[in-house]
């Protein structure tokens, strides 16, 4: 009944759960009222929709208990299915679940698309819930980059408010996940000391992507080390050497236009020092980090080294 936007089901009360299969469910192209999220694909993309009345507060979507990759992608409007405007998505934030949040505005209609990616089909699981609302993070740029002064250190937070990338003084080409204008990023700083990290955003509610900078500096001078997306499902995870006196900004965003709420974990990982002579006796070594078991190897003075990209 409700695989078209005029047909959505009302959601009226709260939390909402329901289950349901898209098997059957009419391919986009026959609404012709879908807004162009990213993941969601028209001709192949079968989709069931509902419908959420703003009242300024915040909610959760999730897919949370479905047996195929799912796709949430929430649309806002105030002139019904033809003026649908695409406000935020999500793809396989959990295996193959997804989940979004937003702010819902008095007056203003939520339409929540649930469909397969790429055209995935089954048995779904639809949960709506409020939420606590996000606030803009006071690290949003890199010149107010929190602090990392215990370890290990463990925090949470969300980049739905933050700044845009490109649209802070300290924006940098190091990201080709990201999307300038769109992917909302936080910053971290650590000063290095001559030992191995690691940062992942284990745990976190999206599909997040981490970057690490170094500088002499400040954010004026930074340099891109590396990046990582997709090092474990669509969560992220880096491990590197520092240098003592060099400071290590810590970037986390969202591939694309994810947003959510993230988690932060840096350690200190072992390290191993094997110092030998080369021609002409000058000293050279590597340091081995090691991570999960698994040792990454850093050549000459101590730089960065990562986990392979998994997408």
């Amino acid at each position: 009944m409700n695989d078209r936007c005029v047909n959505a089901t009302m959601i009226d009360t709260l939390p909402f759960m329901t289950e349901g299969n898209n098997q059957l469910a009419s391919p986009l192209v026959i609404d012709n009222s879908t807004a162009a999220c990213g993941f969601v694909e028209a001709y192949s993309t079968r989709a069931v929709w509902h419908l959420l009345r703003g009242d300024n507060r915040c909610y959760r979507a999730s897919t949370d208990g479905s047996t195929f990759e799912t796709v949430v992608a929430i649309y806002n409007t105030t002139a019904g299915c033809e003026g649908l405007v695409c406000l935020n998505e999500m793809q396989a934030y959990q295996y193959l679940t997804s989940g979004v949040s937003w702010s819902a505005t008095s007056g203003t209609d939520y339409y929540i698309l649930v469909a397969g990616y790429q055209g995935d089909t089954g048995n779904y699981t639809l949960t709506i819930e409020e939420v606590d609302c996000p606030q803009v993070p006071l690290n949003d740029v890199c010149t107010n980059a929190m602090m990392i002064d215990t370890l290990p250190f463990i925090t949470e937070g969300s980049n739905e408010l933050a700044s845009p990338v490109g649209e802070n003084d300290s924006a940098t080409a190091c990201n080709v996940f990201v999307q300038p204008g769109m992917s909302r990023d936080v910053w971290y700083i650590l000063q290095g000391d001559n030992r191995c990290y690691s940062v992942s955003t284990e745990g976190s509610k999206f599909d997040t992507v981490l970057a690490v900078f170094t500088s002499t500096n400040g954010c004026e001078s930074l340099v891109c080390l590396g990046e990582n997306d997709d090092y474990n499902d669509v969560t992220s995870q880096m491990t590197w050497a520092t240098t003592s006196g060099t400071d290590y900004y810590i970037f986390v965003s969202g591939y694309g236009e994810s947003t959510g709420t993230y988690n932060l974990n840096v350690e200190v990982r072992n390290a191993r020092v094997l110092v030998y002579l080369v021609p002409l006796y000058i000293p050279y070594f590597t340091v081995f980090c090691l991570l999960n078991n698994r040792k990454w190897t850093v050549r000459g003075s101590p730089q960065t080294t990562f986990a392979p990209m998994r997408r």
